[in-house]
């Protein structure tokens, strides 16, 4: 995933305004890394497993 190595992509483009998607995500941590840095969409294989994670990730923040 190219933006795991530029990171700083995904502060300009929400500095831009830009929506953030990712394709297509199917393992655990590659979705939870995007979860963690706000993506705003996830297009992925497994839709239960991207569910699981954002329940997961919102239980742990509370």
């Amino acid at each position: 995933m190219e933006t795991k190595n530029k990171p700083n992509w995904i502060t300009e483009a929400k500095d831009l305004g830009l929506k953030l998607n990712a394709w297509t995500a199917n393992k655990e941590e590659d979705i939870d890394w995007l979860l963690s840095h706000d993506f705003d969409y996830i297009t992925t294989d497994e839709p239960e497993l991207v569910f699981k994670r954002l329940k997961a990730t919102s239980n742990s923040s509370n």
